[in-house]
C-alpha cells in the first residue's frame, strides 16, 4: 500500500535516542567515508563481532569508491567518463549490474532520474558558485551529451555515443551503499541494526530493546526534537531516502533586479537546475524495501513541478515498490 503525507514538514532525520529506563545498551559506530558521514547503531558487540563489522565496513566502502564514486580519478566510474565517442572499454560485473539497475530506474521515472548530467552539472555549480549564469552556447554544447540512451552496455564492454556523457551516480549510490552495508552485517550474523551514510538509512531486525527503530521528521530549518511533528517507526529492511532543495543552493540577482534562487538539482530535460518557488517541492522523503529504490524516487520526484504533478508520479509508480511510503511539501504548503 501507498501512502502520501503531504502535511509533513522534512528538514533533515535524527535517530531518536531517548531511552526508557532499562533499554539495553547499543553501540554507535561512526565515522567519515569519501567525505560522507555514516552512523551504525547496533546492539553491543563481541570483540570479535565488532571487528569483523568494522572490516566489513572498510571492505564495502572501498568497492563504493573504486566503482562508483566519480570524485576518484581512478574508479571505473571515472574511466568511463573519460571515454571518447564508441570507444569500448571492459566493465566489471558488478558496475554493470548497477548499471542495468540504474537503467530501471530511469525508464521508470520517464527519465526524471537519469545519471547523465554530470557535464551539465559541473558548468551549472562553477558558474553558480561565481555568481553567474553560464554561457548558453557552453550548456547547448554539453547538452548533447545528456540522456541515459547514450549508455550501451555491450557483453563485457561498455561504450558512449558521445565523449561528453559523463555520468554522477550520487543520485542513487549511497543509497545502493547503505543497501549493501545491511546485507554483508548480516551475512556476519548480525541481526538488529540501523545503518545510515549521508542521510540515507536503512535498518534490520528491530532496535535491541524490541521496539521498532524510530527517526523523526523535523519542521524545515528548526531541528530541534521536541518541535518534530512526527516520528516514523522502521521496522526490518525498511529504508528511508531524502533529496531536498535546501542542501544547496544559490540566490542570483538577475537584470531585471529580481531575486533567483537554484538549487543543486539538476533537470535532465532542461538542462538546468531547479528553481526554488512557493509552489516547487523543497523535500521530498521516501520509505521502501530499498535504499538504492528510495534514493533514486526521491531524487525523480523533486524534478515535478508542484505537489500535484509529484502526486501522478508517485501513483504511477503504484504496484512496483510494495510498503512505498512518501513525505513530501512544498513552500506553499508550509504557509497553509
Amino acid at each position: 500500500m501507498k501512502k502520501i503525507l503531504p502535511f509533513f514538514l522534512f528538514a533533515t532525520l535524527f535517530f531518536s535516542c531517548d531511552r526508557p529506563v532499562k533499554e539495553p545498551e547499543v553501540m554507535v559506530i561512526t565515522g567519515v567515508a569519501m567525505t560522507v558521514p555514516y552512523k551504525i547503531i547496533i546492539e553491543e558487540l563481541s570483540e570479535k563481532n565488532l571487528e569483523g563489522l568494522k572490516k566489513r565496513l572498510s571492505e564495502t566502502f572501498d568497492e563504493i569508491d573504486s566503482l562508483y564514486n566519480k570524485w576518484n580519478k581512478d574508479s571505473e566510474l571515472s574511466k568511463i567518463n573519460d571515454l571518447q565517442k564508441n570507444e569500448r572499454q571492459p566493465i566489471s560485473k558488478k558496475l554493470s549490474s548497477f548499471l542495468k539497475t540504474t537503467s530501471l530506474f530511469v525508464e521508470l521515472t520517464e527519465n526524471k532520474f537519469d545519471p547523465t548530467i554530470e557535464s551539465i552539472q559541473d558548468i551549472w555549480k562553477e558558474s553558480l558558485n561565481n555568481h553567474q549564469l553560464p554561457d548558453r552556447d557552453t550548456l547547448t554544447l554539453f547538452s548533447r551529451g545528456l540522456g541515459w540512451d547514450k549508455i550501451h552496455l555491450d557483453g563485457d564492454f561498455i561504450y558512449k555515443d558521445s565523449s561528453l556523457t559523463r555520468i554522477d551516480l550520487g543520485g542513487i549510490a549511497k543509497g545502493f551503499a547503505v543497501d549493501l552495508l545491511v546485507d554483508r552485517f548480516q551475512e556476519l550474523g548480525l541481526n538488529n541494526f540501523y545503518v545510515e551514510w549521508g542521510g540515507e538509512i536503512k535498518v534490520k531486525g528491530q532496535h535491541p530493546s524490541g521496539r521498532p527503530w524510530r527517526v523523526f521528521i523535523a519542521k524545515l530549518d528548526d531541528s530541534n526534537p521536541n518541535q518534530a511533528i512526527a516520528f516514523i517507526n522502521l521496522n526490518d529492511g525498511d529504508a528511508l531516502a531524502t533529496s531536498g532543495d535546501y542542501l544547496q543552493y544559490w540566490t542570483l540577482k538577475t537584470d531585471n533586479g529580481k531575486e533567483l534562487k537554484l538549487c543543486h538539482v539538476i533537470d535532465p530535460k532542461t538542462a538546468q537546475p531547479l528553481a526554488i518557488t512557493p509552489a516547487s517541492l523543497c523535500s521530498v522523503t521516501v520509505k521502501a524495501n530499498s535504499c538504492m529504490a528510495a534514493d533514486a524516487i526521491a531524487t525523480s520526484l523533486m524534478l515535478f513541478p508542484n505537489y500535484e504533478e509529484a502526486l501522478k508520479g508517485i501513483f504511477s509508480l503504484d504496484g512496483l515498490f510494495p510498503n512505498l511510503e512518501v513525505w513530501m511539501t512544498s513552500r506553499n504548503l508550509l504557509e497553509n
